[in-house]
């Protein structure tokens, strides 16, 4: 095999979202050394929800790029230890996914890739290991952090009574209600003409996902237990606690590997400040090349069992503690919004479209438009105004 150079950039968007194996080996390397070639990126998880699980795989980028090109026309196999192996389908350019299926516990899974060119690549047969239940997830008002100032801490305790865990990953998922100070009554429908909106946009949930390496090893603890495990931190000025706020934790059982896999690009991550600086490190990953041939390969692929569990928060909670929380967007309350006869409506909104929306009409005479920026009137772009259906 040609263990080239190479020098690699990623993108941190989920889980297993990066991964670090050169050529066929699986020795660790050292990737600030190493210059640009064509690596393939291959990264996935099978867990034990029923769902289409995902296989992404790319061609890296070059140096100081984000992009990753997408492998298309590959063909993506999953392999069951003893039983049959399934081919998955290719949903989008470089995304191929598993037909609605849940993985089993104990199971041995193992993925084969054969790219379009006929290269061959191969994962380590992977075991999917059982999780414990979350026991309990809740938060605190911090006032002495120096690091993160005022804000919410959310703690998560965990714990295997059977002592077989030891290895844990979580991710998360929250979502938070907005309530904007002025509700568009009105919508622009082009030139100087607008229609009074039958679907209110001043009521929207927003989600966003973790986006840090969380794990946690308690080999070294007298039992197998995680207790105050800091989640996630909501600053005090954030506007995400202004009414109400939920958070969808998942928990991730791993082997040693797998977990020193997550160590070490943590450290990575923690070491240089932003996974797109070349990386000064060693990381070992479980994708190899079946016959040596073809680009090198950068991967992980795992298979885990999930537990979840959800919390609520909302400001009252904290009232005891101090929190007050903040204005959802004060600035909209301190700006004046623009006023305009509605006959220059029209030249104001294409020149301010992506910026303006119309908070409301008025006027004795001829009407007289009320502009604001479009978060201050219209939430739909921030989040949805449709209700999830989890929300309390």
């Amino acid at each position: 095999m040609n263990s080239g150079n190479i020098s690699w950039t990623i993108d941190s968007k989920e889980a297993l979202l990066v991964f670090i194996l050169l050529g066929s080996c699986v020795d660790p390397f050292n990737a600030g050394t190493l210059n640009y070639e064509n690596a393939l990126v291959v990264e996935g998880i099978i867990t034990n929800e029923t769902k289409q699980h995902q296989i992404t795989i790319t061609r890296t980028s070059r140096v100081n790029e984000t992009k990753l090109t997408p492998e298309e026309h590959a063909t993506v196999v999953l392999k069951t230890r003893g039983s049959t192996s399934i081919t998955l389908t290719e949903a989008a350019p470089g995304i191929y996914k598993t037909p609605y299926m849940a993985g089993i516990i104990g199971a041995a899974y193992s993925l084969l890739v054969t790219t379009s060119q006929g290269d061959r690549y191969a994962s380590e047969e992977v075991t999917m290991k059982g999780s414990p239940p979350i026991d309990n997830i809740y938060a605190q008002y911090i006032t002495d952090n120096p690091y993160l100032g005022l804000g919410i801490q959310i703690y998560l305790d965990s714990k295997d009574d059977k002592n077989s865990t030891h290895y844990y990953r979580w991710e998360y998922e929250s979502t938070y209600e907005i309530l904007t100070p002025f509700p568009s009554k009105f919508r622009w429908t082009g030139g100087n003409t607008l229609t009074i909106r039958t679907v209110e946009v001043n009521n929207c949930w927003a989600t966003d996902s973790s986006k840090t390496i969380m794990i946690q090893s308690t080999t070294n603890f007298s039992e197998d237990k995680v207790t105050g495990f800091p989640i996630k931190f909501i600053a005090g000025e954030s506007p995400e606690l202004v009414i109400k706020y939920s958070i969808l934790v998942k928990q991730y059982a791993m082997s040693e590997k797998t977990y020193r896999f997550w160590q070490q690009l943590k450290e990575i991550n923690e070491q240089q400040g932003s996974l797109f600086d070349n990386q000064v490190g060693k990381v070992v990953g479980n994708i190899s090349s079946v016959d040596g041939k073809g680009a090198s390969v950068i991967g992980y692929f795992d298979a885990s069992a999930i537990s979840l569990k959800r919390a609520f928060f909302t400001p009252r909670q904290f009232k005891e503690s101090g929190y007050v929380p903040p204005i959802y967007l004060q600035s909209c309350v301190e700006s004046a919004p623009l006023t305009i006869p509605i006959g220059k409506l029209g030249e104001t909104m294409e020149a301010n479209q992506n910026i303006l929306t119309i908070a409301d009409v008025g006027g004795d005479g001829p009407a007289v438009v009320f502009l604001l920026r479009i978060a201050c009137c219209d939430c739909t772009s921030r989040g949805t105004n449709l209700k999830p259906s989890f929300w309390e």
